[in-house]
């Protein structure tokens, strides 16, 4: 389950155990706490990612051909263009 930081259940878990980590170890070790979950997160997303569907190890065939043609179908007619709002 992924949940924005800005998400009411995101803010409730991260309160959860704070109280108690202040007075144990310090408000220092409530910010080591929530980088170690960033890190552990991006580990786990590092090993079930990959860069195409063609490239990941656990797709079966039929899901690649389906999300390559999704992907195929929805960039049909988008311009590779870079545009600039602002002039320099």
């Amino acid at each position: 389950m992924f949940l924005h930081p800005k998400h009411p259940l995101a803010t409730a878990l991260a309160k959860l155990g704070t109280r108690g980590l202040n007075s144990l170890a310090g408000m220092s070790i409530i910010f080591y706490r929530a980088g170690a979950v960033g890190i552990i997160w991006f580990f786990f997303w590092w090993l079930l990612s990959a860069e195409t569907p063609a490239k990941h190890a656990t797709i079966i065939q039929d899901e690649r051909i389906y999300i390559e043609n999704a992907i195929c179908e929805t960039t049909k007619g988008v311009s590779k263009k870079v545009r600039r709002t602002a002039k320099k």
